[in-house]
């Protein structure tokens, strides 16, 4: 179960879908501790990912941009 202390950064990412031509807008949350990522459907108010462990991807990863 996560802490309430967990170091969390939240990023807002626009995804353009080509199936359907327009853009998704999600919040995306790293746990830096846990390594842990997590994705939020901000048009539809749930989860879209939920809080998974990804093992090759760290903090300088998310810059403007990738």
């Amino acid at each position: 179960m996560a802490s309430l202390s967990e170091e969390r950064y939240s990023f807002n990412i626009d995804w353009y879908d080509d199936q359907a031509g327009i853009i998704r807008k999600f919040t995306l949350n790293y746990f830096v501790v846990t390594n842990m990522i997590e994705m939020y459907d901000v048009k539809n108010s749930r989860i879209f990912l939920k809080k998974i462990e990804v093992p090759g991807i760290k903090l300088e990863d998310f810059f403007v941009g990738a």
